[in-house]
């Protein structure tokens, strides 16, 4: 059974209420931007609260529901009402201690039909319900009300009466929920406003406005109730949409009559009408319904009729200072509570086009400019910065104090989008409610970007992190609310360290009391970057910030990439090769472009891929069709290719091989090069060893009056004595003498032709040559021998190595006697 409280109230009343705040930033993130499940659908918001939490009323499967979000967006409650609670929630109005008060209609399962049909009750973010109050016969509408500084309430709504119409009502109740009065409209079919005033001793002023049923009125009550003064007003058809009371006592009053068209109208403490101004004339659409009072004394007035847009700005005693007619509507009005400057925002639906006009105080026009979109809400902001937004759009936009763009943006990042409302709460934030379950926050907040920086090639360098606070939110007295944020390096791929020193610290961001930094303002965090001796490719570390106070973290965290120093591949040098017997090594390395080595340090090998250039070796010197590729491993600074040499029958001077290194497989983000298109190494290739001996020819006999060869001398492989051709570019030269031993004697018996000219051929075809000589005629009988010395050979320079055959180095024939 249900245990709240039940008035039973013969009228009711219509509260409207509206709270201004100011906000102020150069640029406005977004906090978030959600929807909250797909059969929910909400149907207004409430988001003045300095913590930024934001209310939404709605409905879930035909119930109404209430959402509770934290300034991040995080439900924490959704309640959803039975009929008998609420079957329709019509306004929500934030308290100070941080609850909601909630006030509509509400059905009875009771089965007289006779139960309450208002309903009000306080709801706190942790879902306790106080205060929850039922009013009124059936068909009573509670729809708004005010906590007095007791603890107790003033509620207001409107309730059927007997004669079949509708009246309203104002009644007060206690902190223990005591009914203390109740006030029923004299005249006055629905309450349009209510204000409490005084400080000790409190009074209220309501007004209630004319509907289907004529009489329209303005009452003052004191805190019990009792009326000091009851205006009605003259003409009796007058609609009431706004009511603004002075802190004196004095009313102010706009609305639309038969009689009067669009009208403001003054009240004086006392109840008498000051004054009773028309600004629009009477047709069937007039509609009167911007109101404000600036605290200098100044009244801005606004509205339409089917086809024009008005606006008035009014001295107290109802002297017109300015006014304008314009086509289109009044979408929004504001005004600086500081030095009395008032904005007028008008739009024309059918050229969809309008424009923002700012009124100095004396009404002069400080600037007009052209819009785009309906900005309906607007908010001025302690520096004369205007913030407009629109929820036809999804539009936030600002002016600064001299009509100057500041930033403007959509909700849906470079599209515009439609949503319900827009509110532009106290803290400086902006909120906007969706189609179905949507909410998107804007707001001041803490961010920062990700940077790049090069790694040093020696020593240290800093990276430099830029934290940007967009704007400062605001305290419930409109004061700007420091902001302090701690930050953090945190390791990622790089290494504390190895790569950069960790830092941590705390930064606050401090309003400037001349509004210097009302926009953007900016720290810098510096991370000392270190140089290393290692090839790593990018290196990635962070900078996260953490527990931001009077901010919203729009970005936590950035990312520093440390791009690794540029790197070549140079030569370390080569290692001869020795043909059939030794390889010709080749050794790259990496190192800085300073000179000093690296280590490789991607945890992927390096490739180096070549051709072979111009050389002076051949096919039939080394394997020719094995392609240059060499590796570098992971830890280590260089490595090495292999020319694999052949063995051939060639006596042959020093050659080269080139390779044309000429590509680099690494990784991506290694910035790995030869400096130049290609590197060009030769490796030398040294002939193995050689050697020259001596072969007999035979005997010659006495009457041989011809040249002949008298011995061979052939180019041989030293290790294996295979003939070899000459292909060293150069003779070989071979020293040649008659040993002592001989019994023939030299010029006597035997001349040799060529012993001092002895040499083999470098034509590539010629082996060997013949020591070639004549026997002289003799009339020696016996045989004579003749020894032939080998006892030397010199070959080209940069040839291979060649020496006589110790085995082959002496040869003998003999002369035949004349028998």
């Amino acid at each position: 059974m249900k245990s709240n409280k039940i008035f039973f109230l013969a009228l009711g009343v219509c509260l409207i209420l509206g709270l201004l705040g100011e906000v102020k930033a150069q640029f406005m993130p977004t906090v978030y931007d959600h929807v909250y499940g797909k059969d929910v659908r909400f149907t207004r918001l409430c988001a003045d609260f300095p913590n930024g939490d934001v209310v939404t009323i709605g409905e879930n499967g035909g119930r109404v529901m209430v959402s509770w979000f934290d300034r991040q967006g995080e439900c924490l409650l959704s309640r959803t009402f039975n009929p008998d609670e609420f079957t329709g929630i019509l306004n929500v109005l934030p308290l100070k201690d941080g609850k909601v008060l909630l006030t509509g209609v509400r059905s009875s399962s009771d089965r007289t039909g006779d139960a309450p049909g208002g309903q009000m009750l306080v709801l706190s973010r942790q879902g306790q319900i106080s205060h929850d109050i039922s009013f009124g016969r059936p068909g009573t509408r509670v729809t708004g009300g005010r906590m007095l500084a007791s603890g107790g309430f003033v509620i207001c709504g409107d309730t059927p009466v007997d004669d079949g119409g509708r009246s309203g009502f104002v009644c007060k109740v206690s902190a223990d929920n005591r009914l203390v009065y109740t006030y029923i409209a004299t005249a006055g079919e629905t309450c349009t406003g209510i204000d409490v005033l005084g400080g000790h001793t409190e009074y209220l002023h309501a007004a209630f406005s004319a509907g289907e049923k004529e009489g329209a009125s303005v009452v003052r009550l004191d805190e019990n109730g009792k009326p000091f003064f009851i205006t009605q007003l003259p003409d009796r058809t007058f609609h009431i949409e706004k009511m603004i009371s002075t802190n004196e006592g004095k009313i102010y009053i706009v609305g639309e009559g038969e009689k009067t068209g669009g009208a403001v109208i003054k009240i004086r403490e006392e109840g008498d009408i000051v004054f009773q101004k028309q600004i629009i004339p009477v047709t069937s659409a007039t509609k009167l319904d911007q109101l404000i009072v600036c605290p200098t004394g100044e009244v801005l007035v606004g509205g339409n009729d089917l086809n024009n847009s008005y606006y008035a700005l009014l001295r107290s005693d109802g002297t017109e200072l300015t006014s304008s007619i314009d086509k289109g509507v009044i979408a929004g009005m504001t005004h600086n509570p500081l030095n009395g400057d008032c904005v007028v925002s008008l739009y024309e639906p059918i050229t969809e086009k309008g424009k923002i006009v700012k009124l100095s105080r004396q009404g002069r026009h400080l600037y007009e400019k052209a819009t785009a979109t309906d900005y309906t809400e607007l908010r001025i902001n302690s520096s004369g910065d205007l913030l407009m937004a629109s929820a036809m759009s999804g539009r936030l936009s600002m002016l600064s104090g001299l009509g100057e763009l500041q930033f403007d943006r959509y909700v849906t990042e470079g599209a515009p989008a439609h949503f319900l409302s827009v509110s532009l709460p106290a803290n400086g934030e902006a909120v906007f409610l969706g189609e179905g379950a949507r909410i998107a926050k804007l707001a001041h907040g803490v961010f920062l970007s990700d940077i790049q920086i090069m790694k040093p090639i020696a020593g240290t360098t800093t990276a430099v992190f830029t934290v940007s606070l967009s704007g400062y939110s605001y305290s419930e007295e409109g004061a700007p609310l420091p902001v302090t944020v701690n930050y953090k390096t945190r390791p990622i791929t790089a290494s504390e360290g190895v790569n950069f020193d960790p830092v941590a610290g705390t930064l606050s961001f401090i309003p400037a009391t001349d509004g210097s930094d009302r926009y953007v303002s900016k720290f810098t965090v510096e991370v000392p970057v270190n140089a290393n001796d290692l090839l790593e490719g990018d290196r990635v570390f962070a900078l996260d910030l953490s527990d931001v106070k009077n901010s919203y973290m729009i970005r936590n965290s950035s990312k520093a990439t440390i791009i690794d120093q540029p790197a070549l591949v140079q030569l370390i040098g080569t290692k001869p090769g020795l043909e059939g017997e030794s390889d010709i090594i080749y050794e790259l390395g990496i190192f800085k472009t300073n000179g000093k080595a690296l280590t490789n340090s991607t945890k992927s090998n390096i490739i180096v891929d070549g051709v072979y250039g111009k050389s002076t070796a051949d096919g039939l010197d080394f394997e020719i069709g094995r392609l240059p590729r060499l590796i570098i491993e992971p830890g280590k600074h260089s490595g090495t290719f292999n020319v694999v040499t052949r063995e051939d029958t060639r006596y042959e001077s020093v050659k080269n091989v080139v390779i044309d290194f000429n590509k680099i497989y690494a990784m991506s983000d290694v910035d790995l090069s030869f400096g130049s298109t290609q590197l060009s190494c030769a490796g030398l290739l040294y002939d193995q060893p050689a050697m020259v001996a001596i072969e007999a020819l035979g005997d010659y006999g006495r009457k041989n009056n011809v040249i002949s060869g008298f011995c061979k001398i052939s180019l041989l492989r030293a290790k294996d004595g295979a003939l070899q051709t000459n292909n060293s570019g150069g003779d070989v030269v071979l020293t040649v003498a008659v040993d002592s031993s001989s019994t023939a004697v030299l010029g006597k018996d035997f001349v040799l032709t060529n012993i001092y000219d002895l040499r083999i051929l470098p034509d590539g075809n010629s082996s060997a040559v013949n020591l070639s000589g004549v026997v002289l005629y003799s009339l020696e009988t016996d045989p004579r021998s003749v020894m032939v010395n080998l006892e030397g050979v010199q070959g080209v320079k940069d040839a291979g190595k060649i020496t006589v055959s110790p085995d082959k180095s002496k040869a003998r024939f003999m002369i035949k006697g004349n028998n």
